[in-house]
């Protein structure tokens, strides 16, 4: 009998412990490895019981299936209003706003936070080029001497990029054509549409004496000297990364947990030194920031997508500015040939006839 008890409580640990161990928790994000290995490290300092299963969200939009899923966490903010109807109230969930955050989004229906934000850059050969050389807006992306030497990602994997580019004109009271115009002016530069901002990387390297691109910040950084990068002017716009719990969670109480962890400002500062993404402006000052960081932070703020025109800018974008700047280029250079030879023609007619008069 004592036999058979000693090895039920015996049994009864290992299952406990094992179930200690086991506790999982799978988050949906778009954060590279490094920073999931970050984020990671926070948790198990947080929460040494869980086990974190970091899943790739779809580079070209939101996941249509997130069963299994149980919280989101460095995900794209600009995708988060389309899953609204699964995302759970954070302070219902007993998740607390976290304090130093206020440049930073705020879902009004308390759904999401963007606790963490990453500034598009310019990337190009650290060997090929000296400072300053690099394209930093849009308007020097569009001159003439950089044809064939953009590398730039599709629009739908940096939606923000374009819909700042796009909105900010709009709001000074340019026209929609004048806008799609100057982006066409770009589009005729532009070498690769890449789909992965890998892609730019690779491109660029490739091509280290006459390619320039465009990643985030922290992408770039995390090169190792391969790539150097700039800063866009102005220093906007800047891709949200948001954090949300989904009702389809396994264990809520669980994952609230996580996301409790990963919103500390502690967290938030270690991701801006090792990563460059910006943190809340209670760490504004502190002196091992990345000097590219300490600008932005307390004066700028994830791009907000308006969501409900991102798509119809995207679709202008995909049937209107993709290829046609090429186009439209070539037939500026074919009619600059048309006209030419008719210039010609018309002067060579005009000699004829005035020697055909001198004739005479």
């Amino acid at each position: 009998m004592r036999r058979t008890r000693a090895i039920a409580v015996v049994a009864a640990i290992l299952f406990a412990s094992t179930g200690t161990l086991s506790a999982q928790v799978r988050l949906l994000t778009s954060l590279p490895a490094a920073i999931q290995d970050t984020v990671r490290e926070a948790v198990r300092s947080a929460a040494p019981e869980v086990v974190l299963e970091f899943v790739r969200h779809v580079e070209v939009g939101p996941p249509r299936d997130l069963e299994g899923i149980d919280a989101l966490v460095g995900l794209d903010a600009e995708w988060m209003d389309r899953l609204r109807g699964r995302l759970v109230d954070l302070v219902g969930a007993g998740v607390r706003e976290p304090a130093g955050l206020v440049p930073f989004h705020v879902d009004p229906a308390g759904r999401f936070l963007v606790p963490w934000a990453d500034a598009y850059v310019v990337v190009r050969s650290p060997l090929a080029y000296g400072e300053g050389v690099a394209p930093r807006s849009v308007e020097a992306m569009g001159g003439a001497d950089l044809t064939d030497r953009l590398v730039l990602p599709e629009p739908r994997l940096a939606p923000s990029l374009y819909v700042d580019w796009i909105r900010t004109p709009l709001r000074a009271g340019e026209s929609a054509n004048v806008v799609f115009s100057r982006l066409v002016a770009v589009d005729a530069r532009v070498r690769t549409w890449a789909a992965s901002f890998e892609s730019v990387i690779a491109a660029v390297t490739a091509a280290p004496d006459e390619t320039f691109g465009i990643v985030p910040a922290s992408f770039a950084a995390a090169q190792r000297g391969s790539v150097a990068f700039e800063p866009l002017e102005p220093w906007s716009p800047l891709r949200g990364y948001a954090v949300a719990l989904l009702s389809s969670s396994r264990d809520r109480a669980l994952a609230a947990r996580v996301v409790e962890a990963v919103l500390t400002p502690e967290v938030a500062l270690r991701l801006a030194s090792r990563h460059g993404l910006l943190p809340g402006v209670a760490d504004a000052a502190r002196a091992d920031l990345p000097p590219f960081v300490r600008p932005l932070v307390g004066t700028s703020s994830p791009v907000d997508p308006e969501t409900e025109r991102l798509d119809a800018w995207l679709d202008r974008l995909d049937s209107e500015v993709l290829g046609q700047g090429r186009y439209s280029e070539g037939l500026g250079i074919a009619l600059d040939l048309l006209f030419g030879s008719l210039f010609l023609l018309v002067i060579y007619w005009v000699h004829r006839r005035s020697v055909a008069v001198d004739d005479a």
